[in-house]
C-alpha cells in the first residue's frame, strides 16, 4: 500500500485546503441568510437563531470535512489508513481529524490576535491592520491543514493516492 501513496504537493495541499475554506464560507452564508429571514420578526425567534446559528455552523463544518476526506480530487485523492490497509472515514476519524483542525485554528488564530487586543487596549483606539491580519490568517489555517494531513491520528492516518 506505501509504494501507491503520492506526494503532498504545494499544488495538492492548496486543493484541499481551498475545498475546506470556500465551502465552509458558502456554508456559513446560506446558514446566515437563512436564519436572518426567520429571526427577523420576533425576538424569541432572534434569540434562538442567535443560539442555533453556532451549532449549524458547527454541524456544516463537520460535514465539510466529511467532504474533503470523500473528494476525489483531480489526480488524488485522500485515504485513511491503519497498518496499510484502507479504513473508511467512519463518522469518529472524521471527527479526529476535523478535531484536530478546528481547536488547532481556534487557539492559533486566538493567540495571533492578542498583539492587536494589546494595540487597541494600549493606545485606546483602534488600529486597522486587518490585511496583515488575514495574511497571518491564511497562513496560520493553511499550516494547519498540512498538520491535520501529515499526522498520525491514534488508529489511522491519512495518505494522497492516485485517483
Amino acid at each position: 500500500m506505501r509504494n501507491c501513496e503520492i506526494d503532498l504537493t504545494l499544488g495538492r495541499w492548496l486543493r484541499i485546503w481551498w475545498l475546506f475554506h470556500w465551502r465552509i464560507a458558502a456554508g456559513a452564508f446560506v446558514i446566515g441568510v437563512l436564519l436572518l429571514q426567520i429571526g427577523l420578526e420576533e425576538a424569541a425567534a432572534q434569540k434562538a437563531c442567535l443560539w442555533a446559528a453556532p451549532w449549524l455552523f458547527l454541524l456544516w463544518s463537520l460535514a465539510v470535512m466529511h467532504m474533503l476526506l470523500h473528494k476525489r480530487y483531480q489526480g488524488f485523492r485522500l485515504a485513511l489508513v491503519s497498518e496499510g490497509s484502507p479504513v473508511p472515514a467512519a463518522p469518529g476519524r472524521v471527527l479526529s481529524v476535523w478535531w484536530l483542525y478546528a481547536w488547532r485554528n481556534a487557539v492559533g488564530l486566538l493567540l495571533l490576535s492578542l498583539p492587536q487586543g494589546i494595540a487597541i487596549a494600549s493606545d485606546g483606539r483602534y488600529t486597522n491592520h486587518n490585511s496583515a491580519w488575514r495574511v497571518l490568517d491564511v497562513f496560520w489555517t493553511f499550516a494547519v491543514m498540512y498538520v491535520a494531513l501529515r499526522k498520525r491520528y491514534r488508529n489511522f492516518r491519512i495518505m494522497l493516492m492516485p485517483a
